[in-house]
């Protein structure tokens, strides 16, 4: 056995003398525990957050979403349909008419998002598994167009479902350069009864309205026309293989992007965050790494006396330098092992039990979500174990200057 190893093992197990330097060291394992059990619970929550958006979007945004760099709209005819679809990895197109309208029922009113879909995402959207209420069809027997739209939008115009004698009354604005002498003109207007109201997230929920794709085109006043081409994958790791065969496809007037993308800034700000918050939590680290510092310098001065021994038995200054590095190390690994695994139990604790709640607020869910990756545990574990390592150098540097002395003072 290294001999470093064995002796820093000794002084660190069987400690007779309960004094400061024992106590320090305790605090310090302590501290370290309960950073390291902080950092690994916030960064699973962030991941868990960051995961229940994720699987939100799934559920409307597509794996891939095809748009023009200018313009609304483009013509399907200006990209490569048959190439495109009989790709490797792609399940579905689905071509989208997408823009604002104002939206009236009864005497209510707001401004809406309407969503023209073609039957491809009707079949394939995972939206119909959020319906609160109705269906998710947008035909049937009696009426050959019908709406879903969001809790928000429902609320907001106060829509009674099962009333068949009431249609929600879209108005889209036609040409600029008409003029018209009745202000109504100058809009597009068109009927259509609801059959469904989806809940999904506050923000599509607010505002959205799914039609079919003609609907949709009509009530635009453009039926050749659509605004984005959504791709959806067999499996969402194909993403960035298809995206780049796409890219090569697809003329430069056209943008494609991936889920991240599409939503960037949300996500872009999700990780800020959450680096921010490991910032933070590293600095209760850094605090009982002090702690580190001073019980293994106090633990030099306590044991100047085995330093002159073990170096007149032949312990050259680097290896008793190496004891007191591997004292500190041994707090840290301590501390830090505590904590991952304490950290490790709570989680899975409140992913099973939903230990701490998200209070009144009405949520999607109604507790803390939490999702571990051991990239994560990986990360706190190195980044505590260089705090500590870094701590240990002066006070192992002050032993094996120690050790020179004595070496000067036998010569």
């Amino acid at each position: 056995m290294n001999p470093s190893f064995y002796i820093a093992s000794r002084y660190f197990f069987t400690r007779k003398k309960r004094n400061i330097i024992h106590w320090l060291s305790i605090i310090s394992m302590v501290g370290i525990a309960i950073g390291t059990m902080a950092l690994v619970v916030v960064l699973s929550v962030f991941n868990g957050f960051k995961g229940l958006i994720h699987s939100l979007y799934v559920s409307f945004d597509p794996d891939l979403l095809i748009t023009a760099k200018e313009g609304k709209r483009f013509s399907i005819t200006e990209l490569d349909w048959n190439k495109i679809v009989l790709m490797p990895g792609v399940k579905n197109l689905s071509k989208i008419s997408e823009d604002n309208a104002l939206a009236k029922y009864g005497e209510k009113q707001m401004v809406v998002r309407i969503k023209g879909v073609d039957e491809s995402f009707a079949k394939n959207s995972g939206i119909k598994d959020h319906i609160l209420t109705g269906n998710f069809q947008f035909n049937d027997s009696n009426y050959p167009n019908l709406s879903v739209i969001g809790q928000g939008v429902q609320s907001t115009l106060g829509i009674n479902l099962y009333d068949e004698l009431t249609p929600l009354n879209l108005w889209y604005p036609g040409e600029l350069k008409k003029v018209h002498i009745n202000p109504e003109n100058a809009f597009t207007r068109k009927n259509i009864f609801v059959s469904g109201i989806f809940s999904l997230e506050k923000h599509y929920d607010d505002q959205y309205v799914l039609v079919p794709l003609s609907f949709a085109q009509e009530l635009f006043s453009d039926t050749q026309r659509i605004s984005s081409l959504e791709v959806t994958l067999i499996n969402e790791s194909y993403a960035q293989t298809v995206k780049k065969q796409i890219q090569q496809i697809i003329r430069e007037k056209f943008k494609i992007e991936d889920r991240f993308e599409q939503h960037k800034s949300l996500f872009t700000i999700l990780n800020i965050e959450k680096f921010a918050i490991f910032l933070i939590l590293t600095l209760i680290i850094l605090i009982a790494s002090f702690n580190i510092y001073s019980s293994l310098l106090m633990l030099v001065m306590d044991k100047k006396k085995d330093i002159a021994i073990l170096f007149a038995l032949g312990l050259d200054p680097k290896n008793i330098s190496r004891i007191f590095t591997w004292n500190g190390m041994m707090i840290c690994l301590s501390g830090a092992f505590s904590g991952l695994v304490l950290g490790f139990l709570f989680c899975l604790l409140q992913k099973e039990y939903g230990l701490i709640s998200l209070g009144d607020i009405s949520l999607i869910v109604s507790t803390y979500p939490v999702e571990m990756a051991w990239l994560d545990f990986a990360t706190v574990f190195i980044v505590v174990a260089g705090i500590t390592f870094l701590a240990s150098i002066y006070p192992a540097g002050k032993a094996g200057e120690m050790a020179r002395d004595f070496r000067m003072a036998d010569n």
